[in-house]
């Protein structure tokens, strides 16, 4: 299938219906692939510069589609040396997800439309959300969470690109996952994104001055800050 173009089907695990504990494995597989092949990297890459930057200071950090709340975890120890205090609220849309999440706040609701005021964090991130939208949704998603960020908004997603989806079908054909798993893994990839794609989300309303670079294994780190700077601070 060619991989010109984002794929269009649908993740299982974005089913409302999807069963806790079938989401509990789910997640408990992408935790390792994060943790393995360097997803929490990537977010730490975009966020612990700048959190460390505030060194004794309170930083809050909303992570959409936060899942089991393991890249949080990831980002918390890589600034705890720092003094800074990140705090997290987690927010996902699925009730099974939320269950998940126990270790902070958590909150139930969809990016499209969220439940706070302008600006009432300093930074939103999202890891692994953004390839589960249309385009359509894409930019909506982007404008809610730049108005609820104060400094910046951090993305970490993936490369749509030949070789990673290999990896990924035989990953999820060698490890013991679950049949969801290999099905979504695949198809996130084929939903993922390339270059033109990230260009064009320089359309949207606040992210102009959107920085993007590309990260080893197939992931895009994307950012956009109100000082106009790089994550760890350069101009």
């Amino acid at each position: 299938m060619s991989l010109a173009e984002r794929a269009t089907g649908s993740e299982l695990m974005d089913d409302p219906a999807v069963a806790p504990a079938q989401m509990r494995s789910t997640l408990a597989n992408l935790d390792r692939v994060n943790r393995f092949l360097g997803g929490w990297g990537a977010t730490i890459a975009l966020l612990a510069p700048r959190i460390r930057a505030r060194c004794g200071g309170v930083v809050t950090v909303l992570d959409v589609g936060a899942g089991s709340a393991a890249t949080a975890g990831a980002v918390r120890r890589a600034t705890r040396s720092s003094g800074a205090e990140p705090r997290f609220v987690l927010l996902d849309r699925h009730a099974a997800a939320c269950a998940v999440a126990t270790d902070a706040v958590v909150v139930r609701a969809d990016v499209l439309e969220l439940p706070f005021a302008d600006g009432a964090f300093d930074f939103v991130h999202a890891s692994l959300l953004l390839h589960h939208l249309s385009d359509d949704e894409i930019p909506r998603a982007l404008g809610e969470m730049r108005r609820v960020a104060r400094e910046g908004v951090v993305v970490n997603d993936l490369h749509r690109h030949a070789l990673a989806l290999v990896a990924i079908r035989w990953i999820t054909r060698l490890f013991p996952w679950d049949p969801l798993g290999r099905h979504d893994g695949p198809l996130s990839v084929r939903r993922g994104f390339r270059r033109g794609d990230l260009e064009r989300w320089r359309r949207v309303p606040g992210f102009e001055r959107l920085g993007y670079r590309w990260r080893w294994p197939f992931r895009w780190l994307v950012w956009c800050f109100a000082d106009g700077g790089t994550p760890d601070g350069a101009r």
